[in-house]
């Protein structure tokens, strides 16, 4: 017997590229493997990185960042935790550039439709994970030519 059926798989995402897999609580050491804007359930433009464990490359979580007053303080800690001088006023940043880079991430855990995940808690540098010799520390990094004035606009380039 055969059972035969018709589909249009034409508007039809391949994934989301996201793989919450339940962790122990804990940190972790992630790289940032891309970066998209997108709208929020309210409409509000954010960015969502996705950031996937180093020793588990299977597990990619979701970070949201709403592009408003209360909630670039996120962007503002990845900066931060990737060593950069994260800046004090209007700014430019090509977020691509992240892509790639290597940060720690705490991760706790979530419930969602009665079934446990874990979620980004926190970010930082990745030389605050013990045992990582190859990360470089925070303000080794920094450096202060990575905010350019602009002349013709009131913002700042960030060169990533």
């Amino acid at each position: 017997m055969s059972l035969k059926i018709s589909v249009d798989f034409t508007n039809v995402k391949e994934s989301s590229g996201f793989n919450p897999k339940r962790m122990e609580a804990g940190d972790y050491l992630a790289e940032i493997v891309s970066v998209t804007k997108d709208k929020s359930k309210a409409g509000s433009e954010m960015l969502v990185f996705a950031f996937q464990l180093q020793e588990h490359k299977s597990a990619v979580y979701p970070y949201y960042i709403v592009l408003d007053d209360k909630s670039l303080w996120k962007l503002r800690n990845i900066l931060v935790a990737l060593g950069k001088k994260a800046p004090k006023g209007k700014a430019s940043i090509d977020v691509e550039r992240l892509v790639g880079s290597t940060l720690g991430v705490s991760l706790e855990d979530d419930e969602y439709e009665g079934k446990e995940k874990s979620v980004i808690d926190s970010i930082f540098a990745a030389s605050e994970i013990a045992g990582d010799p190859s990360a470089p520390a925070a303000d080794e990094d920094e450096d202060s030519a990575d905010v350019e004035t602009g002349e013709d606009e009131d913002l700042d380039e960030l060169d990533l």
